[in-house]
């Protein structure tokens, strides 16, 4: 049974079924035919499962139902099959997935639209706290417009970290997304429980593209982060050069400190940075200050054993 439904063999199952072949036998993980037959997708297998009385709201051992699988695979025929047989649209997965969840995450955007055409909640969230918007934000841009219509949850809401949509989609270096949000009126002033606000976030994570956008829609350039960076810092010591430049045009301060007392400068001595080292030397950064353990950045590069840009700082 399982074997037809994976391999949508129609005509075998339907000799199985005629055999009285249980409907409810399952693989290692816990999937029925019924399951497989969705995920594949198979449906002829599907159609011939559901009108000998499977369980369309049968679940995995992951508590994933046919729907969701389906669902996840963007397999649009054979989501409106479950849902007109009777397939539970709001069903929830052992870790809080919902069908919707996953089109959502998987980017099946018109799986999506037919869920919330039977009912999806787009307001509701998933483990901690995330909304079908930051998923929206991260995986798909194209369903932001989709979920704004059928009542998402506010713009600016945040997941039990503190993050917003549009810090996601800083995370992800989505940038559809980010001026999607934007053009919203989403708040690029919210950080999260680091204090990292999605500009901060996306020097992080090497978004460049996602970070220079936020900058041109007028992200705070010298914001701080909770341990005191600020984006010069966080790109000087990732190694951004065109980043540490682009910041430097745009007016940010060269010689903030952060919680340990290191600037921009510093941060990039430290990494054996040379070509960021010369960016804020050339703005006018100050050679000469110390971090709390009263290092200045050639004190710095010595004892990080680089030895060029030593050499830069004499």
């Amino acid at each position: 049974m399982l074997d037809a439904a994976w391999r949508g063999q129609a005509q075998a199952l339907g000799q199985l079924i005629a055999a009285g072949a249980a409907l409810n036998v399952t693989d290692e993980d816990g999937n029925a035919p019924l399951a497989l037959a969705a995920a594949a997708p198979h449906r002829g297998s599907l159609e011939l499962l559901l009108a000998a009385g499977a369980d369309p709201n049968a679940a995995n051992r992951a508590g994933e139902t046919a729907l969701m699988l389906a669902a996840g695979k963007g397999h649009t025929d054979s989501v409106a099959l479950l849902l007109a047989r009777g397939a539970a649209v709001g069903s929830r997965s052992a870790n809080g997935e919902t069908a919707l969840s996953k089109a959502i995450r998987a980017c099946k955007v018109e799986v999506a639209k037919t869920l919330i055409g039977k009912g999806a909640r787009v307001a509701g969230t998933l483990e901690g706290g995330v909304t079908m918007l930051m998923l929206a934000a991260a995986f798909c841009a194209d369903a932001i417009a989709l979920l704004d219509a059928g009542g998402a949850s506010p713009i600016d809401a945040v997941d039990e970290r503190g993050r917003t949509a549009l810090w996601h989609a800083a995370d992800r270096g989505n940038g559809l997304a980010l001026r999607a949000l934007i053009g919203k009126g989403a708040d690029a002033r919210i950080a999260d429980r680091q204090g990292l606000v999605p500009l901060l976030r996306a020097i992080e994570s090497g978004q460049t593209e996602a970070a220079q956008l936020l900058l041109a829609k007028g992200a705070e350039l010298d914001r701080r982060s909770a341990a005191g960076n600020t984006a010069l810092m966080l790109a000087s010591q990732g190694g951004q050069l065109e980043m540490v430049r682009a910041l430097i045009q745009l007016g940010a301060a060269a010689d903030l400190r952060n919680e340990q007392g290191y600037t921009a400068l510093m941060l990039a001595s430290a990494a054996g940075h040379g070509e960021i080292v010369k960016a804020p030397l050339g703005a006018g950064a100050d050679r000469g200050l110390r971090n709390k353990r009263r290092q200045t950045a050639v004190d710095i590069a010595n004892a990080s054993g680089q030895t060029a840009v030593v050499e830069l700082l004499k």
